[in-house]
């Protein structure tokens, strides 16, 4: 029965907190995880501090993502994900933005802060996982010619668990 039970968790995760906002300048920012079999949450916090933590999402990597809930999606270029492992979501701009990505894996946890002020009207892409475990990085969606039918993606910068993170971070962590 346990099993069952865990197993319910898994797929259903836990209740998301994240506000799409209603008012004020914004950026579409896709966050995915390219690691398979790890259960991705993604948290926004208000400050370096990492002070009012929030559930902004959860990810699922391959092969687990087909029993994901459906992504959500902005409509942005480049999108190369199966189901529930990565997500759009319209966020603040010109105010920088506190996330903390962390991964579950089968025999280990970790966390990756990520901090970043996004331009409006701007198309982002954080890949979680994307040079090794335990890292992120940031890119902006561009146009590759005056067209704007073809993209790319252009990195912005990388981090890895322990860039940037504050004591406070690490301690609520």
């Amino acid at each position: 029965m346990w099993k069952c039970l865990v197993l319910l968790f898994l797929l259903t995760g836990c209740a998301v907190q994240y506000k799409v906002p209603t008012s004020g300048d914004t950026a579409n920012v896709r966050i995915g995880t390219r690691v398979g079999n790890d259960h991705t949450w993604v948290y926004g916090y208000s400050n370096a501090q990492c002070d009012d933590k929030k559930t902004w999402l959860r990810l699922i990597g391959e092969p687990m993502a087909s029993w994901a809930e459906s992504s959500k999606r902005l409509g942005m270029p480049l999108w190369d994900y199966p189901n529930g492992a990565a997500h759009e979501i319209l966020v603040p701009a010109n105010k920088a933005q506190y996330i903390m990505a962390v991964q579950n894996h089968y025999t280990f946890k970790c966390g990756t802060f990520i901090s970043h002020t996004f331009d409006k009207n701007k198309d982002y892409e954080i890949i979680i996982g994307d040079q090794h475990r335990c890292s992120a990085s940031i890119y902006e969606i561009v146009p590759t010619s005056e067209q704007a039918a073809d993209f790319k993606r252009a990195l912005i910068k990388t981090v890895s668990m322990v860039d940037g993170v504050s004591q406070a971070c690490k301690d609520k962590f």
